[in-house]
């Protein structure tokens, strides 16, 4: 090779050169090699932890758990990857890590490699998004209306009690269903066209529809009148990638209104004979 490029030194610069950490130990887990971006990780220069092992760079439960994951990499000659929570300092953060036996000519293990990636800032947003996930679960979950979610293809991703109540069953195709469903307009009585449905307008048209006043025929055959609404959902070319619906049963309120309407006439016919 060109004595420009030893292959030593073009392996130590691209160790040292990358932004991931990269370490290298020994059989009884002292460090051997320990790169720039690991000592930027761990708040400590290279010529501080060069022949020291875990105890001495992380807190003691840190470093028990690391040694634990070497000896069985070692053990067993084969590399492992996973997630490790490690205090530093007094600094604890989550690292991506790669271990893998690090073999001598021989083919014998000699020791660990390791490349290390700090994923804290990652954990943090994922941690954040499911307990949005959680939140807004437990939101569907108690209110008494209807909400399903559709997905480009027509099939309900996600829904809550009340949306599957309203049906009678989780929807699984939901062009299909509405092909194979009974819906009226509420007032005039017309059968809806599948494309009628608010859904079916969200998805192939990208319209939005609020509180369609129509009767339907649920999954169990029952009778039903509802205020049915959808919305487009869009990514951010504006693409429509699924579909919001809503629907409230109004059935029982339709009733009392109707009762109650009744009622009023039958007094005022009271009154009038009177």
């Amino acid at each position: 090779m060109d004595q420009m490029f030893n292959s030593d030194d073009l392996l130590r610069a691209v160790a040292e050169e990358t932004s991931d950490a990269m370490f290298v130990k020994d059989r009884v887990g002292r460090y051997r090699f320990f790169n720039l971006a690991a000592s930027l990780l761990v708040g400590k220069a290279a010529s501080e932890v060069l022949g020291v092992d875990d105890t001495a760079v992380f807190d003691a439960e840190s470093a028990r758990r690391i040694m634990a994951v070497d000896q069985r990499v070692m053990a067993t000659g084969v590399s492992e990857t996973n997630e490790e929570p490690l205090t530093a300092g007094d600094q604890t953060r989550t690292y991506f890590v790669t271990k893998t036996p690090y073999r001598d000519k021989q083919g014998r293990i000699v020791g660990i490699i390791g490349i290390s990636r700090d994923i804290s800032e990652r954990k943090l947003v994922e941690d954040d998004l499911r307990r949005s996930e959680q939140l807004l679960r437990l939101v569907l979950d108690a209110i008494p209306v209807g909400v399903g979610m559709m997905d480009p293809q027509s099939t309900i991703i996600l829904s809550n009690p009340a949306f599957q109540g309203i049906w009678g069953e989780i929807l699984t195709s939901a062009e299909e269903r509405y092909r194979a469903s009974n819906g009226w307009w509420h007032h005039s009585g017309k059968k809806l066209e599948v494309q009628e449905w608010a859904s079916m307008r969200a998805l192939t048209h990208g319209e939005s529809s609020f509180e369609q006043l129509i009767d339907i025929e649920d999954f169990t055959g029952k009778r039903k009148t509802v205020r049915n609404s959808g919305v487009p959902f869009r990514d951010a070319e504006q693409a429509i990638t699924g579909a919001v619906v809503v629907v409230e049963d109004v059935t029982e309120r339709l009733r009392l209104e109707k009762q109650f309407l009744q009622a009023q006439k039958m007094e005022a016919i009271g009154q009038l004979a009177a």
